[in-house]
C-alpha cells in the first residue's frame, strides 16, 4: 500500500508498483488501483496523456511511446519484454537449434468505474 502526492512523476509511480507487475511473472495476481476525487488525475496516472485533439474527434488512446505514459502502457512494456526474454530459443554447443524452454498465456485487463 502506497499513498502518492501530486509531484511524483510517473517513472516515479511505475517504480513504486514495479513490484507487483514483476511478480505476475512469477505467477502471482496483481491489482492495481488508483482511488481518489474527480479531477485528483487518477485516468493520467493509470494511462498517461490523453491528446485533446484527438479525444474530441473520438480517439482517446493514450500515446504509448511518450515519456509521460501512464502505468498501463509501462507495466504491459515490461510484461511484455520479460515474457519475451523466456521464449527465446537456444544454441547448443554442436550449434543445434534448441526449442525455447518455456511457453507463457497472459491474460490483461483493465477497468474504470465511475460512481458519481
Amino acid at each position: 500500500d502506497k499513498v502518492l502526492g501530486p509531484e511524483v512523476s510517473q517513472p516515479e509511480v511505475f517504480d513504486a508498483v514495479s513490484d507487483a507487475v514483476a511478480g505476475v511473472m512469477s505467477g502471482r495476481s496483481a491489482t492495481i488501483m488508483a482511488y481518489g476525487q474527480t479531477g485528483s488525475g487518477k485516468t493520467h496516472m493509470i494511462a498517461g496523456p490523453i491528446d485533446l485533439a484527438a479525444s474530441a474527434a473520438g480517439d482517446t488512446r493514450p500515446d504509448l511511446q511518450c515519456e509521460d505514459r501512464g502505468l498501463i502502457p509501462r507495466a504491459l512494456e515490461a510484461v511484455f519484454a520479460q515474457a519475451s526474454g523466456g521464449e527465446r530459443g537456444v544454441t547448443d554447443e554442436d550449434g543445434y537449434d534448441q526449442p525455447a524452454p518455456l511457453q507463457r498465456r497472459l491474460r490483461v485487463s483493465f477497468m474504470e468505474i465511475y460512481n458519481e
